[in-house]
């Protein structure tokens, strides 16, 4: 196996690397220390999924136990305390650590739960219930911009994918069967609009850490409502061609 030990000790020897830089570097190429970031960040996600099906479950359970307004409070002040590390690390004016961050999507989850939960309860939008997904998008995206963190964007997005009425079923994303052009039209409008929003982001910050985030949705978004226009003439006009250039 290929070593870089002889130069980092020749770098060493003449000054230009101090003794902890050498120590670090000569561990690391020699593999007595690795990273395991990727791994925790699965982890971390995991545990995210874990405590939001913990959440379903003991509202389901406890419903007629503790109440409504009882849920909604207990909720809402989870999803501050799971935001506090954030909080700290922002006025620090330090950068988030990797828990601080799924910590912060735990809490963004927490408060689309909360508010979804309130509306089913109270009603609180009447029959425009659907624009409650547009309010999360937009919290969320200020959440997101205000801590630098991708995997909270990443929710504003769905979110805002919810609101066009792209997300849905397991069977509106599999199964060809069930699409229609007029789905494969509000995923390519959200597509449109989500890459303008990628363009004035990245023309606004150029360091922006969002790029791949909207990348990926627009990528799959336009993938699908490609799809989509392709089961029904004539569409399929439209759908193959767009198919073939995202393909």
């Amino acid at each position: 196996m290929h070593t870089l030990e002889p130069e980092l000790r020749a770098l060493h020897a003449e000054g230009v690397i101090d003794d902890a830089t050498a120590a670090r570097a000569l561990a690391r190429d020699g593999g007595q220390v690795f990273s395991v970031h990727a791994e925790l960040r699965v982890v971390l996600y995991l545990g995210v999924l874990l405590v939001m099906a913990g959440v379903g479950i003991v509202l389901a359970r406890n419903l007629d136990r503790i109440g409504p307004i009882g849920i909604v409070l207990g909720i809402a002040l989870a999803a501050a305390a799971c935001a506090i590390p954030a909080i700290r690390a922002r006025r620090a004016g330090g950068t988030l650590t990797t828990a601080a961050e799924y910590l912060l999507l735990l809490a963004a989850l927490l408060l689309s739960a909360d508010l979804a939960y309130a509306e089913r309860q109270f009603a609180l939008l009447g029959p425009s219930w659907s624009w409650h997904l547009l309010l999360l998008a937009v919290v969320h995206a200020a959440i997101a911009y205000t801590f630098t963190s991708p995997v909270v964007l990443a929710a504003s997005l769905a979110a805002l994918a919810g609101w066009f009425g792209v997300g849905g079923t397991l069977g509106d994303a599999l199964h060809v069967s069930y699409s229609t052009p007029e789905l494969g039209a509000r995923a390519l409008a959200c597509a449109a609009v989500i890459f303008a929003w990628r363009h004035a982001d990245r023309r606004a910050r150029p360091e922006s850490r969002f790029s791949d985030v909207f990348d990926h949705f627009v990528v799959n978004l336009a993938f699908w409502g490609a799809i989509a226009w392709c089961v029904e003439w004539p569409w399929l006009a439209a759908g193959l061609p767009l198919l073939a250039v995202l393909a």
